[in-house]
């Protein structure tokens, strides 16, 4: 199969591809800074080489260029895209009041409006192959989760967009899938919390500082205790293949565990839960000895 897949430099991307490419498909990537952040990986070389992975260096917030990818899909694709994966994912979470303008706008091009552009550019190829879409998502699509505000906002937007899509591309033979996974161990949480590594204004830092600190630390020990990232790219490559996708797979434990927790208890008991919750796993992870952000 021809397959576009978005994310590939680490994580769920990075397993995913190699996983793709050793059953024999065909990938297309389009990676900020090209093919310099591959070459040192033996097995995409070796795909390269045989014709099997083609890199583009492009940056997903550029919509000027995604031109780009429908062309090499014209022209050496002979039109025919089997999947269409959205992968590539950007974490903003501090609390709201920290967060700048330029992180959330860049968050929610890669995270929503990329996808968007890249599919209304190829559903003329989608089409002609019949093929899928896969959307990596995440739980935080689904439940809202204190600092990570406008993350939230740009999984909760392509959920709602995926799931209207599906229903408008049912009859044309283009299924959609969601994935959403919770907490696994992938550089998702260490991308993440290099944005933490500013000076708190001094008139916010009796606010925040504390609070910054124990989620900092939370993150750290979180990321190095998640869940293994390979069932979530088998999952993908199941979905890819599958001639029957599923829309909706939840990943992990705890996903689940908050997704049904949100849809049993009352809306206002579970927000309530999951702001103690959270305030105290911060407040644990906090100490006069806890590392600052600077």
């Amino acid at each position: 199969m021809n397959i576009l897949i978005t994310g590939i430099t680490t994580g769920f991307g990075f397993i995913t591809t190699k996983k793709l490419l050793k059953n024999g498909h065909t990938l297309l990537s389009p990676v900020r800074g090209g093919w310099d952040r591959l070459k040192e990986d033996l097995d995409f070389v070796q795909a390269k080489q045989n014709g099997k992975l083609i890199v583009v260096d492009l940056d997903l917030t550029n919509s000027s260029r995604l031109n780009e990818l429908k062309f090499i899909i014209e022209t050496q694709f002979k039109f025919r895209l089997d999947v269409l994966i959205h992968n590539a994912g950007l974490g903003i979470l501090m609390p709201f009041e920290l967060q700048n303008e330029n992180d959330i706008r860049q968050q929610f091009d890669v995270n929503f409006f990329a996808p968007l552009e890249i599919t209304r550019l190829l559903l003329p190829a989608l089409r002609f192959s019949k093929g899928k879409i896969i959307c990596v998502s995440s739980v935080a699509g689904l439940v809202s989760i204190p600092f990570y505000s406008t993350y939230c906002a740009s999984k909760y937007a392509l959920e709602a967009w995926a799931e209207s899509l599906s229903s408008e591309l049912s009859h044309q033979g283009i299924p959609i899938c969601l994935v959403e996974p919770g907490g696994y161990v992938t550089e998702f949480a260490n991308r993440s919390r290099t944005k933490m590594k500013f000076e708190i204004p001094n008139h916010l830092k009796d606010i925040y500082q504390k609070t910054l600190n124990g989620f900092h630390n939370m993150m750290e020990s979180k990321s190095k205790a998640g869940q293994n990232p390979i069932h979530v790219a088998n999952r993908i490559v199941k979905l890819a293949e599958s001639p029957h996708p599923k829309f909706r797979n939840i990943m992990g434990i705890d996903a689940w565990f908050a997704y049904v927790a949100s849809r049993i208890l009352p809306r206002e008991t579970f927000r309530k839960t999951i702001s103690l919750a959270y305030r105290f796993l911060v407040n644990r992870f906090s100490s006069d000895n806890a590392r600052v952000s600077e």
